[in-house]
């Protein structure tokens, strides 16, 4: 786990590049605290910064950037290799020797000897990589499967940026950084911005199994080839598998949590009530009793706590226990601190929480285990389920008129019913965007307007329509394809920048087991009728975690990681709304002041649209720093 930054200068300005590298160190170093290591090559105008957070060979032989033993290559990976050890083994059969305790050193070494193809073949792990290759002057940027660390580029003025943070850009003068104006009502839309757009015009996130060729040949930078991976591939109603293979799934599953256990430092994991976390903390504690699972209570909210229920699962895997109690102490402070630990808008309801309880966890250990990835893969949003199910019964318009009519019915036990079914946390404002998304032309509109809020959908100035387009194939399994969406766009966009940025700003890794290639080939045939067997949302988790825990720890309703924004901005939040609410602070001509005003007043009259008033005042706080 790291954060680095490089540029490759063809352009004729005489920058100096030990000074912005200097800045870039600093900038980055929360994410590499360990160690720290730059490469200026003034004749190839190539200038890298790299911080280390050190897991596998904590000596400096471990420091990156590292140059291949032939001298050709030089690689820089933010991430880990979990299966290194394997690859050194097949390096050591053709008598190559190198570091087999560093996961970088071999990583290199295989690469060199097999190619880059065949590495990204065989590593199982998570990464950002940057390999060059110095003969052919030439680099790749890769991200893994599932993008779960970050990588920024650019091309602006003949200068090649790259880098694990979007705030070193700013320490650059040569880069121009005007707002890109889609990306910005994206994220008023959906609390986070998709690869590979980002915040800024001309600045790209690099997308999930992506790898992109640059070239830097005769003073040009030029991008040669951009091709995806080992993608997660759809298939066809017709085509899906209603043969389940448990004993190889909670065989994969069994492994990939061995293999994520990897470390020369201590490991811990994270701990709900929920069925993901306590399948990856039960299978872990098998193999390290001194484990530490970490979990988040709320002394004053009980319907968010979850920490009561998760000591009972602890106590019965028999492992240490820790309880990090949330209050609303110095949550002004935390607010405006989201700038620092995101450096482009994010507005996540639950990154504070997230935050406070990595930071907690940081004191105990260094690295934790996580469920992401499970609800994707496994179906376990309601929208893979009952949203499918409320899809295909209201396709005629008199029963959309029908459905809306009644679920407007509030105070019956019908609403009840829904808000049971769909949310723990914030039901009404879920029920209006399923009631926004019942006359979807189509499976892809309603997955667009059941995942995005309703209320700013017009706030920014002169910007053409949002447009999502994929290549959608016929005769679709509904609830897959909602869980391929998400897969794809929800996961690696929101949920894993979330544990990314705000772990690695407290000097902690976070690791995902789910998030394993076999398991995908093996979940991603699956019909849909498998995966919600005894109509149940996650149904082979459940049967799987029922060899681990006993029927009376299995029963608990997972709560959801939510946040309680609206009760915040209206109370302890409400000063600094205030503030950044200010006409002067809503000066820079890129919304519809008129709409802002208009919910601003609803919202203080109690109209539910505190998501959107929460993503308002994060982009503020974002803007005033960084503008």
């Amino acid at each position: 786990m790291c954060g680095f930054t490089g540029f490759i200068d063809n352009s004729e300005s005489n920058l100096d590049y030990q000074n912005i590298l200097e800045k870039c160190h600093k900038a980055l170093f929360f994410r590499g605290p360990d160690q720290n290591k730059r490469y200026l090559d003034n004749e190839n105008r190539i200038y890298l910064n790299f911080d280390r957070l050190s897991f596998f060979d904590l000596s400096e032989d471990g420091n990156q950037p590292m140059i291949s033993k032939n001298k050709r290559y030089l690689i820089l990976i933010n991430g880990e290799i979990y299966n290194f050890r394997e690859l050194n083994k097949i390096l050591e059969r053709d008598n190559i020797y190198t570091n087999k305790k560093s996961d970088v050193a071999v990583s290199l070494e295989f690469i060199s000897k097999y190619g880059l193809d065949q590495f990204l073949k065989d590593a199982i792990g998570m990464f950002a990589m940057v390999i060059f290759d110095l003969l052919n002057k030439e680099l790749n940027i890769i991200s893994d499967q599932f993008s779960q660390k970050p990588l920024y580029y650019s091309i602006q003025k003949n200068i090649f940026f790259f880098s694990s943070d979007l705030r070193t850009l700013h320490n650059h003068q040569n880069f121009d950084l005007e707002i890109n104006k889609n990306s910005l009502q994206e994220f008023f839309n959906k609390g986070y911005i998709n690869s590979p757009n980002t915040i800024y015009q001309n600045v790209n996130k690099i997308e999930p199994g992506c790898k992109l060729c640059i070239s830097y040949k005769n003073k040009e930078i030029k991008v040669l080839k951009k091709q995806r991976y080992n993608t997660h591939q759809l298939l066809e109603k017709d085509k899906l598998d209603s043969k389940l293979d448990i004993t190889r799934i909670k065989s994969i599953i069994e492994k990939s949590i061995l293999l994520h256990l990897e470390s020369d430092v201590p490991i811990g994991t994270f701990l709900s009530s929920g069925i993901d976390s306590s399948l990856v903390t039960a299978i872990a504690s098998k193999y390290n009793k001194n484990i530490n699972a970490f979990s988040l209570g709320f002394k004053n909210s009980p319907s968010y706590d979850e920490s009561e229920h998760a000591k009972l699962i602890s106590d019965h895997l028999g492992i240490n226990h820790n309880v990090y109690y949330f209050d609303n102490n110095y949550l002004e402070e935390k607010v405006l601190k989201t700038s620092d630990i995101y450096s482009e808008p994010f507005s996540d309801s639950s990154q504070i929480l997230f935050a406070d309880l990595c930071e907690f966890s940081s004191k105990r250990v260094k690295g934790i285990l996580t469920g992401d990835g499970a609800d994707e893969l496994f179906g376990g949003y309601h929208r893979h389920l009952t949203g499918v199910n409320i899809f295909n019964n209201t396709r005629d318009k008199l029963t959309q008129k029908l459905f809306i009519f009644l679920i407007g019915l509030s105070g019956t036990k019908l609403i009840q019913h829904f808000y049971n079914m769909f949310s723990y946390q914030y039901p009404s404002e879920k029920i209006n965007r399923l009631k926004n998304s019942i006359s979807a032309k189509n499976i892809d509109e309603f997955y667009i307007l059941i995942t995005s809020q309703i209320h700013f959908r017009d706030i920014v100035k002169n910007i053409d329509d949002l447009k999502y387009e994929f290549n959608l194939i016929e005769n679709l399994d509904y609830s897959k394809y909602m869980m391929w969406k998400d897969l794809n766009l929800y996961l690696p966009n929101d949920l894993l920048v979330k544990s990314d940025r705000a772990s690695m700003y407290n000097g902690l890794e976070v690791r995902s087991p789910f998030l394993n290639l076999d398991l995908v080939k093996e979940i991603m045939p699956l019909d849909s009728k498998i995966i919600f067997k005894r109509g149940k949302t996650k149904s082979i988790l459940r049967d799987i975690l029922s060899d681990y825990l006993p029927k009376e720890l299995l029963s608990v309703k997972k709560m959801g990681f939510s946040a309680p924004i609206n009760n915040w901005l209206k109370n302890d939040l409400k000063k600094i709304k205030e503030h950044f609410f200010q006409s002067k602070m809503l000066s820079h001509e890129l919304f519809d002041n008129n709409l802002i005003k208009k919910n601003i007043e609803e919202f203080n009259y109690g109209k539910e649209n505190h998501f959107e008033i929460w993503s308002l005042l994060i982009f503020q706080i974002w803007f005033h720093k960084y503008h």
